[in-house]
């Protein structure tokens, strides 16, 4: 959650060397996840440098960040108030609304962002994400690709995108969705899983295969994708490649021994048919 807007650092790096020295240190407590000590300091200077924008914002994000989202939305509401043009205090507002799940009120207030600073990228983002949570598929495609236009280089426009057009079965549309993604960011994760997926729905399993393989290369965490893997070796009767690919994801999910050894059994005579 953004503290200080770039629009705010000059202003602030003018205030009295008190001030300065002080906020210094609670973005430093905040950057660290002290949140508690944030909220105390910062509302004590809050005596002295009344209605300051930095200091609310950061007992707000603060609140936020220990998960007190009653106590955040007050400060956030206070923040909105006292700068109605601020586009970045809307914008944080409707995160914490997000995340009570009191989704109609974050797409208001990330649309009042947007209405603020109509190239916010990232509020694109996330309008786009919370329409999805509605279940508002064609306003998030529509908000995202709005987002495309602002930054056509933002990674994040295209997966939230390319999952939209994978859940309403538009696979060639998300298939050039992902490869211009692909040039933008080759290194990104879920760039090749939603491409795992095309290939899956298009009957391209050694291609979906492969890029199931690339997620993981690029991003360990991804390794919940064995599963995928593992059934289409299965679907293709390489049950040996099968049980590498479960194995694989028993490294990241605490794996049930007597499972791995009747799988082991259950498919012994089709894994030595396969091999003869």
């Amino acid at each position: 959650m953004v503290v200080l807007d770039k629009s705010e650092f000059a202003e602030w790096k003018t205030k009295d060397n008190y001030y300065y020295s002080e906020t210094k240190k609670l973005l430093d407590f905040y950057n660290k996840k002290n949140f508690e000590i944030t909220i105390i300091n910062a509302k004590e200077l809050l005596k002295k440098y009344q209605n300051q924008y930095l200091l609310i914002n950061l007992v707000a994000a603060s609140y936020s960040g220990l998960k007190k989202y009653d106590e955040s939305v007050s400060y956030f509401e206070k923040l909105v108030n006292l700068y109605p043009n601020s586009h970045q205090a809307k914008f944080n507002l409707a995160q914490v609304y997000e995340k009570q799940n009191q989704l109609e009120l974050a797409i208001e207030y990330y649309k009042k962002s947007i209405s603020l600073k109509p190239d916010f990228e990232d509020a694109y983002l996330n309008l786009g994400q919370t329409q999805a949570k509605l279940n508002k598929i064609e306003d998030s495609i529509s908000t995202l690709k709005q987002g495309l236009k602002i930054n056509p280089r933002y990674v994040g426009f295209y997966i939230n995108l390319s999952n939209l057009l994978i859940r309403q079965e538009k696979i060639e549309e998300a298939f050039t969705c992902l490869k211009e993604a692909l040039k933008q960011n080759p290194a990104t994760a879920e760039i090749y899983m939603n491409l795992g997926l095309v290939y899956e729905k298009q009957n391209e399993f050694e291609k979906a295969i492969q890029n199931f393989e690339m997620a993981i290369k690029h991003n360990p965490r991804y390794s919940l994708i064995n599963q995928n893997i593992a059934k289409l070796h299965e679907l293709h009767g390489r049950y040996n490649e099968a049980l590498k690919a479960r194995l694989k994801f028993s490294g990241f999910i605490r794996f049930n021994i007597n499972s791995g050894i009747r799988y082991l059994v259950e498919n012994y005579e089709k894994n030595t048919n396969y091999n003869k």
